[in-house]
């Protein structure tokens, strides 16, 4: 999970990006509106799988 607020906590705009479970790529936009952070958009796009192969941990070995 990511946050990214335009001039830290005294802005007034930020974006929150996250990986659901089921591998789905989030991005809400947030706008503060007095004291309260309100998410104004959502967008949520399908993320290829990825398959990796198993790591070697005899390449680590001293």
């Amino acid at each position: 999970m990511r946050l990214f607020l335009e001039n830290g906590l005294k802005g007034t705009r930020g974006y929150f990006l996250y990986k659901r479970v089921d591998g789905n790529n989030v991005l809400k936009e947030l706008n503060k509106m007095g004291n309260i952070w309100v998410v104004m958009t959502v967008d949520e796009r399908k993320a290829a799988k990825l398959e990796l192969e198993p790591f070697n941990w005899d390449k680590c070995a001293d």
